[in-house]
């Protein structure tokens, strides 16, 4: 029958799988709590999956903790372009928004 191979490859497509459900999770959060709560929160999640990677020896604890940095991810690309357009001067929200976007997509 069929297998499942579990690779690299399996390792990033769960932090993309994360961020989408982070992206959805954030917004009630944001409505709620307020930006930088939100933020902050988001970015707990990215430290909690990194120390996650660093220090779980499993393989299947890994892939949780990708899952979980997907989260901080997915809910970060929101919230900080969010929190950026309410600080930003109006003349220069659209760049500054647009870097922030840029950003995330380059550094992923």
């Amino acid at each position: 029958m069929y297998s499942i191979k579990l690779c690299n490859e399996g390792k990033f497509s769960l932090l993309i799988v994360g961020a989408f459900f982070g992206n959805l999770a954030i917004s009630p959060i944001m409505s709620f709590a307020g930006r930088r709560p939100s933020v902050i929160l988001a970015t707990l999640f990215v430290l909690t999956s990194w120390l996650g990677v660093a220090l779980i020896p499993s393989y299947f604890g890994i892939l949780a903790a990708r899952v979980i940095g997907g989260l901080g991810c997915g809910a970060l690309d929101v919230a900080v372009v969010t929190f950026l357009a309410e600080l930003s001067p109006t003349r220069k929200r659209g760049m500054a928004t647009g870097m922030a976007g840029a950003g995330s997509m380059w550094g992923k």
